[in-house]
C-alpha cells in the first residue's frame, strides 16, 4: 500500500510492483517478507542485498522501490534522492 500511495514512485514502478506482489508464489512472498524485515528492523546492508536480489530477478530493482519504505520509517535519518533526478 505504501508503495502505491507514495509520489516517489513513478506509476509505472508501482504497477509493476503490485503485480509482482500479488502474482509471485508463496515462497516468493515469505522470503520478500523475510527481507523487508531484514531491511527494515535487523542487518540494513544484509537485507537491502537481499532486496535487490530478489527485486533484479522480475527487473524490478530500481531505487525508488527499494528505498521508498525506509524513507517514510527513518524520515530523521534516510532520505529518497532519485539518481535521475539529482
Amino acid at each position: 500500500k505504501l508503495v502505491g500511495r507514495s509520489s516517489m514512485v513513478s506509476m509505472f514502478a508501482e504497477s509493476r510492483f503490485r503485480d509482482f506482489a500479488r502474482s509471485v508464489h508463496s515462497e516468493t512472498q515469505v522470503l520478500l517478507s523475510a527481507t523487508l524485515e531484514a531491511l527494515y528492523y535487523g542487518d540494513e546492508a544484509e537485507g537491502l542485498e537481499a532486496l535487490v536480489e530478489l527485486l533484479a530477478e522480475y527487473k524490478l530493482a530500481k531505487w525508488p522501490l527499494v528505498t521508498v519504505v525506509n524513507a517514510y520509517l527513518k524520515a530523521d535519518t534516510d532520505l529518497l534522492v532519485k539518481p535521475t533526478t539529482t
